[in-house]
């Protein structure tokens, strides 16, 4: 479990992004605002386009999510949360993992992966990057 404390930032999140979605990839900046024993609550107001385009607007959001998994609490939209720490290592173990398959290695069935740590896959990759083509 994530230690989250009201006052900390996160970064709110899209598991699908839609054409004319402006979100950051990184996220929006959000600020944690309560922490209960499983949901926390993340503010954060965002700036969005008029329809007729012509200026934009604020619009202060908020969302209820699982400390545990950072998914949205009745989620409608897909939304999710990570810290900026988790989405670094996210970011990471992408990285990490595009090195490895780019070697021609690959996990059965996808699962693999998600079993072995950052440090376990970084050593392979550091392995894979001494091989000869």
């Amino acid at each position: 479990m994530v230690d989250i404390k009201v006052g900390d930032e996160v970064r709110v999140l899209r598991h699908v992004r839609y054409r004319g979605d402006d979100t950051p990839r990184d996220g929006q900046q959000a600020t944690v605002t309560k922490v209960g024993r499983k949901y926390a609550t993340a503010a954060w107001t965002e700036s969005r386009v008029n329809f007729s385009g012509t200026g934009t607007y604020q619009d202060d959001r908020t969302i209820e999510f699982n400390m545990e998994t950072g998914d949205e609490r009745d989620s409608r939209f897909g939304y999710y949360v990570r810290t900026p720490e988790q989405l670094a290592a996210e970011r990471r173990r992408s990285e990490v993992l595009a090195i490895i398959k780019d070697a021609g290695l690959e996990f059965r069935h996808g699962y693999g992966e998600r079993r072995r740590t950052l440090e376990q896959l970084e050593a392979l990759a550091e392995v894979v990057k001494t091989w000869e083509d």
